[in-house]
């Protein structure tokens, strides 16, 4: 499947590319947008959006965005082909509230002081073609349609690093316990179809402006090893460890709603703004 589509991909666009050096009247649309990720319930540790390294006193940034690249050819007037691609960004940080304190206990004066944070990235790509039915209404322009999806889900990269250090100021002792976990989760597959709907309004110059809800039923399957590598020391006691552990996954699901917004420009030798 990773194979087909490219190569269909590039057929729709040699054979519109063709057309229109032809000189027909067909309309070539070309958009670039931006959506939320599209993911599906059940997905766990492979699409997680709730990592929280503290219960309290948290600062999360959150960076998620789809940016698209979408081809609508009309084989009339109505009718339309479509080839799009999407780049998914995803960015989680989370820095709790670090911690500097004096305490007395028993005889001894301590100084506590903490601090950690928190970093998930992972990118994927998806690819899709499809077909719809547009009314030609003026300049707000309803339309509606169905398409194929390949979504790669990339590996995801996470970063949990610890530092505590523990100071006896009256004895002039310290325990320090840092540590860092470098984390790896499986990439993973889904493939499915699915269908749009929107509206376009046409502005000045060619552009128009879009707005589009698409949803999608998706085979899904993730299969790969959860690996974990952990670096470092416990008091002067150091270690450096790594871990496995095989995670699968395989369903059928529907995706979250997807809204997409995005501008376009259509190389319409007939086109009346």
């Amino acid at each position: 499947m990773k194979k087909l589509l490219p190569l269909l991909f590039l057929l729709f666009f040699l054979s519109s590319h063709i057309c229109f050096a032809q000189g027909k009247k067909n309309i070539l649309n070309i958009g670039l947008g931006v959506s939320p990720p599209i993911k599906a319930n059940g997905m766990g540790m492979f699409f997680n959006e709730n990592w929280v390294v503290s219960d309290n006193g948290i600062e999360r940034k959150y960076y998620r965005i789809n940016f698209l690249l979408n081809a609508d050819y009309f084989i009339n007037e109505n009718v339309f082909l479509r080839a799009a691609g999407g780049l998914t960004i995803r960015n989680i940080s989370e820095v709790p509230n670090s911690m500097d304190s004096t305490v007395f206990s028993g005889i001894d004066w301590y100084r506590l002081t903490s601090n950690s944070h928190f970093n998930y990235k992972q990118l994927n790509w998806n690819i899709s073609l499809g077909m719809g039915y547009k009314t030609q209404a003026g300049k707000f322009s309803p339309y509606f349609g169905s398409d194929l999806i390949y979504i790669r889900y990339g590996k995801g990269i996470q970063t949990y690093y610890y530092y505590y250090n523990q100071d006896n100021i009256t004895q002039g002792i310290a325990q320090i316990y840092e540590y860092t976990y470098y984390s790896k989760i499986p990439s993973g597959n889904a493939g499915g179809i699915g269908v749009f709907g929107g509206v376009d309004f046409s502005l000045k110059h060619n552009l128009i402006l879009s707005f589009e809800i698409s949803e999608y039923y998706l085979y899904m399957y993730f299969n790969g090893n959860f690996q974990t590598h952990a670096v470092g020391h416990n008091d002067n006691v150091y270690y450096d460890t790594y871990s496995y552990e095989h995670e699968k996954l395989q369903q059928l699901a529907f995706s979250n709603l997807i809204p997409k917004f995005s501008i376009k420009y259509s190389f319409n030798n007939k086109h009346k703004p």
